[in-house]
């Protein structure tokens, strides 16, 4: 008999599997499969094996049962099963388990699996918490892959559309505001799950970064005269001679942090990245990361933002514009909310926002993976397999 494999309760041979793929995808059309599928999951699908949950999930207008059935079997394999038995015998007083890695690595799928699992097998409730610096602003839902409340499943989420786009969010502001809703979390008796790819935000609580010295008004006035005359070119190249490891981490565009790091270093004459002084984390941690092949995840992002245009990115950005938002708001830094209105201000071709947008993506990856990867306490899920991953 062919051997066959079952994907949303429906068995499928081996020879047909994608062929039949439409009428297990009400709905969906077998080039939207090829299309947002990562090519491991194709070949999943084709072989009916597993394979690694590194190359699960992409953000498209829903999450395909195919990423999730693939993605539960993570929690099946002896290095998972090990790592999560040893942490809760360990009984941790305040367990803060953390679920990062780069845009479009699957975050939100292995979260809500991670949720399911602890309260199906250890009996432990979890909730998560937003880590994403743009998932924290509202009226930002399309283009920064925000979840809706059905996509959560019934799993609590905290620090979600909270902040108007106009505000600026702050480390100091997430750092308490993270620590508040863990606090009461733990005083429920469940597990917090801290989910997302802003390294600042993340090593915030992780590391219990000191907050910075204040704002200096007057500074940031000049400053900012200064980088709206070249786009902040030079204000960047400054910066880099000054602090390498901080404008590692600051792209160019985003004017607002950029700002920042230079007006600590007028203010104290010492560099930002010197005066993060950590204090340790007051959490029994344990954190995951997700690790995709660069050009797998350049090939995801890709799809990701096309999937997101279809869904109308372009439409929620010319609410903003008409809500009275401006490409100066601190949330517009938003990678891909900038570009998508110089195309609805200046007629900027289709084509080359949506080339900029992914540019910048892949490029905001990077500067992730080169953040975590000295960091020995994350258990990395490779694309090298499941049972043996690496932890460098």
């Amino acid at each position: 008999m062919p051997r066959t494999s079952c994907i949303h309760g429906k068995k499928l041979h081996t020879t047909s599997r994608l062929k039949r793929c439409e009428s297990v995808l009400p709905g969906r059309r077998h080039s939207w499969l090829r299309e947002t599928l990562p090519s491991f999951a194709l070949s999943e699908l084709r072989k009916g094996g597993r394979g690694p949950p590194g190359r699960m999930s992409v953000r498209t207008g829903t999450r395909g049962c195919c990423y999730t059935k693939l993605m539960s079997r993570v929690f099946n394999t002896r290095w998972y099963r090990k790592e999560l038995k040893d942490f809760f015998r360990s009984h941790p007083g305040c367990p803060l388990i953390v679920v990062l890695g780069p845009t479009a690595s699957g975050k939100t799928v292995f979260s809500l699996q991670l949720a399911h699992h602890l309260k199906d097998v250890y009996g432990v409730g979890a909730e998560i918490v937003n880590a994403d610096s743009r998932q924290i602003y509202r009226e930002l839902d399309i283009g920064t892959a925000k979840i809706s409340t059905e996509e959560m499943q019934g799993i609590p989420h905290h620090l979600l559309s909270v902040l108007d786009p106009r505000t600026e969010c702050t480390i100091a502001w997430f750092q308490r505001e993270a620590l508040r809703i863990i606090g009461e979390i733990h005083s429920r008796g469940n597990a917090p799950l801290l989910v997302g790819g802003s390294m600042l935000y993340l090593s915030s609580v992780i590391d219990g970064y000191h907050p910075l010295p204040p704002a200096d008004a007057r500074v940031r006035h000049r400053l900012s005269r200064a980088y709206d005359r070249d786009g902040g070119r030079r204000l960047h190249e400054r910066l880099s001679k000054i602090d390498p490891e901080s404008a590692a981490s600051i792209p160019r565009q985003n004017k607002v942090y950029l700002i920042r790091a230079l007006e600590i270093y007028e203010q104290t004459g010492r560099p930002k990245s010197k005066q993060l002084r950590r204090s340790g984390c007051p959490y029994d941690l344990l954190i995951f990361g997700l690790r995709v092949e660069r050009e797998e995840l350049k090939r995801r992002i890709r799809c990701r933002t096309k999937q997101m245009l279809r869904s109308g990115w372009i439409g929620e950005v010319r609410s903003l514009l008409e809500k009275g938002y401006t490409m100066h708001d601190p949330a517009m830094i938003s990678t891909g909310y900038r570009e998508i209105m110089h195309h609805l201000e200046n007629g900027l071709e289709p084509m080359k926002a949506l080339n900029k947008i992914v540019v910048q993506a892949c490029q905001y990856a990077k500067r992730q993976m080169t953040w975590w990867k000295r960091d020995a306490r994350i258990k990395w899920i490779s694309s090298s397999g499941l049972d043996s991953p690496d932890q460098r």
